[in-house]
């Protein structure tokens, strides 16, 4: 392997004083070191990449190791280089030290002539630039230190790596693929009297049982006027007779597909077969409008050759096939002598067909995007394409691999496909319709938009917290937005549903649910006791281990909540739970947000909280109370999430000039909040009230709360967030004194 020290000083020539820098991580981390309140890494210096793109950031990091003996030879102080190439893709991390260890697991998988840089997290590239700040990035280096030093970094529960990491073009082993074939022929596939016949392509035949096989011929008479039942013919004379009487000429439409299997010698051996003939006619009630399809099956007891010949379509002899020169003479005679039995018809599997048998009322295909077609995607679009409910444009960048098969809708035929593409093939083939869905490969973010802004809905099962916060703010769609995905074990299911016209939106559903997660006592456990991992390719392509018997159960459900009955107006967050006894559900309508600009930040603020801090004001009896706001910093997209707020501890000071918060619980309060919720909410902030005949203005007093909070946040790169209230509502204020919009509870 090459040293980093020499290849990064080949790539990174260039010092660069920290005020030039460019690149938004490296001067965040930059900026974080200069303060000088961070003091396990020293900055030593910056750098730029010849071409001036990249940027790179050389430090000591001191390593926490205590004085048992180490499996691996990590030091005290680690020099490392932090190289941003750019601000879409996350920080690498280089070791720089001669001798640093490289035969250890959790190095990013790189060309053997190249440095390694340090694989620091098992999540998404989008995942990790929504949670990254230069404290977590240094602290997570910092772990990969101390846990490799000791041996400890890939745990003993964790499934082992496979030598190889996933690279390239995946390749997959299909089964065989059948060919496909021009002719038709009916198949019998089952010795018991009365087993149905099934169309097939000529091609499916080839090793099949002759005496199971017969030609087949389908062909749709011109069409007719309603009018009266006839009787059922018995030659093909008599069926030539009934068209005849009623001005359809059906011969030609006989003959001529008899005489073009001719061209084709793989056909040849039809013309020896028995013949069922399918005839369909549109039955109009008024001229022009065809309103229903007549299907009749007659099962002859002659030849298609037989037929051909008595058409005048072929002439056989000496084992040869070929049309006549001319247009050939119709033998009426002989088709007078061929007998037909009638068969009734079952219209094949399609929209109208799926709703009625589902007991669905008859409903136009409402155009729906889905935004990830895994186990769950998948199979709420084929449950939903069963009932007819559906026309979809599928988003997934994904392919169909075998391990995805334990709980995927799609079957062995898909291995190796996108999993849009093959499932949009299963969807179109199953209602026999080639519109019923459009497959587009890609990232919906990067996609062709014009299936989300067509859509009546969008579903996103694509378990991505970036992808969602994209819908919700950055997607060009009108149309209401659900989410829905799986806990970690797997065993309880998420459905988010925005509001009418769009009024609450997924994030702001996201943060209702974590919420409700943190507030109810059976959910504390909710996002808890994962299950197990199922290595596919490294620990950047992971599979839960979760049964089909449990997908099965919550695509239903979802496809019940989304598309078998109406929206709620005010949207939904529900959380269906399986267990020994059942399934229950926790339901809740969406909470609405007030959106508040401040500081260059969004912040949106649960109206409930705002209507509770108004409420506990008036119950304080003239003197001041408060206590911590919990919600969610998205630092990508600028925007602040209030989410609930916590009465003041039993230690906490109140009086009509002031307020001094207590700590008796705080801390336990702020952890339980964390742990249910998988730390997507936290601590960010205080809230507390003025007394009456005040405003919300800020006080002095205020300033100093405002600094203070200032300094618990700083590790979390984000602002100081307060809210207090008034006589004239409650503000909002964020980073520094100043005046930001004012609410009142509804």
């Amino acid at each position: 392997m090459l040293g980093s020290r020499a290849f990064l000083d080949a790539i990174y020539p260039d010092p660069v004083p920290l005020d030039a820098l460019t690149r938004i991580g490296a001067r965040g981390l930059a900026g974080f070191l200069v303060t000088g309140r961070y003091e396990a890494a020293r900055l030593l210096e910056a750098r730029r990449s010849a071409d001036g793109t990249g940027e790179l950031l050389i430090l000591d990091l001191t390593v926490p190791l205590g004085q048992r003996k180490r499996a691996n030879d990590i030091q005290a102080i680690e020099p490392i280089a932090i190289a941003y190439e750019s601000d879409a893709r996350t920080p690498a991390v280089y070791p720089l030290r001669a001798g640093f260890p490289d035969d250890v697991p959790h190095f990013n998988i790189t060309r053997a002539d190249l440095p390694r840089s340090l694989c620091l997290f098992d999540l998404a590239q989008d995942e990790i630039l929504r949670i990254l700040t230069p404290f977590i990035l240094l602290e997570r280096t910092r772990h990969w230190m101390v846990e490799t030093a000791y041996g400890r970094l890939h745990g003993e529960d964790q499934p082992l790596d496979p030598l190889f990491g996933a690279s390239g073009q995946p390749v997959v082993l299909p089964p065989m693929r059948l060919r496909s074939g021009a002719a038709l022929v009916a198949l019998l596939r089952s010795d018991k009297p009365g087993a149905p016949l099934i169309l097939r392509e000529a091609s499916e035949a080839r090793n099949v049982d002759p005496a199971k096989v017969m030609a087949a011929l389908v062909v749709t008479s011109p069409a007719l006027p309603h009018g009266r039942l006839r009787a059922v013919p018995g030659t093909m004379a008599e069926l030539l007779t009934v068209f005849e009487e009623l001005k359809a000429d059906v011969a030609p439409l006989l003959r001529d597909p008899l005489r073009a299997w001719a061209a084709d010698a793989t056909n040849h051996p039809l013309y020896d077969r028995n013949l069922l003939l399918v005839v369909a006619t549109p039955i109009e009630r008024q001229a022009g409008v065809a309103e229903t399809m007549s299907v009749k099956a007659f099962y002859g007891d002659f030849t298609a050759g037989d037929l051909a010949e008595a058409l005048g379509a072929v002439i056989r002899a000496g084992g040869q096939i070929a049309p006549p020169l001319g247009a050939g003479t119709v033998d009426t005679a002989r088709l007078a002598t061929m007998g037909l039995a009638p068969m009734d018809v079952h219209q094949p599997f399609d929209r109208a067909l799926a709703q009625r048998a589902s007991g669905m009322k008859a409903v136009a295909a409402q155009p729906i995007a889905l935004v990830g077609a895994g186990a769950l995607g998948s199979q709420i679009a084929i449950t939903a394409a069963r009932e007819g409910l559906g026309a979809w444009t599928i988003y997934d960048d994904d392919h169909l691999m075998p391990h995805n098969l334990a709980r995927h809708a799609l079957s062995p035929i898909g291995a190796g496909a996108p999993k849009a593409m093959a499932l949009t093939f299963e969807i179109n083939a199953l209602l026999d319709d080639p519109k019923a869905a459009v497959g587009l490969v890609g990232d919906v973010r990067k996609a062709s938009t014009e299936g989300l802004t067509d859509a009546e809905l969008v579903i996103d099962a694509s378990a991505s917290v970036p992808v969602a916060r994209w819908l919700a703010n950055h997607a060009p769609h009108t149309a209401r937005s659900a989410s829905t995905f799986f806990n970690p074990r797997g065993d309880e299911l998420v459905v988010l549903v925005e509001s009418h016209e769009r009024a609450i939106r997924l994030d702001a559903l996201e943060m209702s649910y974590y919420w409700r997660l943190a507030s109810t006592p059976h959910l504390l456990r909710h996002l808890h006791d994962g299950s197990g991992i199922l290595p596919a390719g490294g620990c950047r392509s992971m599979s839960l281990q979760v049964p089909q018997s449990r997908v099965a159960i919550f695509a239903g459900l979802a496809v019940r909540t989304l598309l078998e009955r109406p929206l709620a107006d005010e949207g939904l967050i529900e959380i269906w739970r399986l267990g020994a006894e059942g399934v229950a559900v926790d339901r809740w309508p969406a909470d609405a947000y007030l959106r508040i600009e401040v500081e260059g930040w969004t912040v949106m603020i649960r109206e409930a909280v705002i209507r509770e801090i108004e409420a506990a004001r008036a119950a304080a009896n003239g003197l001041e109370t408060g206590g911590i706001l919990v919600g969610s910093w998205d630092r990508r997209e600028r925007r602040a999430y209030i989410v609930g707020h916590f009465d003041p501890p039993p230690d906490s000071e109140h009086s009509a000039t002031g307020f001094v918060r207590g700590m008796v619980g705080v801390y336990q309060t702020v952890e339980q909040v964390e742990d249910a919720t998988a730390l997507n909410l936290t601590y960010v902030g205080e809230w507390h009230t003025h007394p009456p005949r005040h405003s919300s203005q800020p006080s002095q007093d205020d300033a100093n709360l405002l600094k203070w909070i200032g300094g618990v946040v700083s590790f979390s790169d984000a602002p100081p967030l307060m809210v207090i209230a008034g006589d004239d509502g409650v503000r909002t204020i964020l980073g520094k004194i100043t005046s930001s919009a004012i609410a009142r509870g509804n």
